[in-house]
């Protein structure tokens, strides 16, 4: 019995996109072309479900230097699409200890930042992960 799938579309500005071809048991595929907002998205659900991949280093940055850019996006997105994700490939307890690589940053303030985007009406849905492959 062949797997009910979908396809991935991964933004062609993606510097390092993601793997997806363990998942093709599944009948997911990926699709590499421009995205218009975000970095992936569904085939057929382009203007429903936006995904923001971001690395530890980039989140703290977005957060802070960026913060107002990205808060406006998040915002503007929250008005047409029903799923909005942001995937940060580190743990909620890495985001929440001091970045060697930020030391003005406060990872407090960056955990709040993101609690507050949770809520509506952006209703941004976060998921840590402590590697990327995962």
């Amino acid at each position: 019995m062949k797997q009910p799938g979908f396809t991935i579309i991964e933004d062609s500005r993606e510097q390092r996109p993601l793997d997806f071809t363990p998942y093709a048991q599944y009948g997911v595929t990926a699709l590499r072309r421009r995205v218009r907002t975000g970095d992936y998205t569904i085939l057929g659900f382009e203007r429903q479900v936006v995904i923001e991949r971001k690395s530890l280093s980039d989140a703290v940055s977005t957060l802070t230097h960026g913060r107002e850019r990205f808060t406006r996006e998040i915002y503007d997105r929250a008005a047409f699409a029903t799923l909005t994700v942001l995937a940060v490939e580190a743990s909620w307890a890495d985001l929440s200890r001091p970045y060697p690589f930020a030391p003005g940053a406060n990872p407090e303030s960056i955990v709040n930042s993101l609690f507050a985007l949770m809520l509506p009406p952006t209703n941004l849905h976060v998921f840590c992960s402590p590697s990327r492959a995962l």
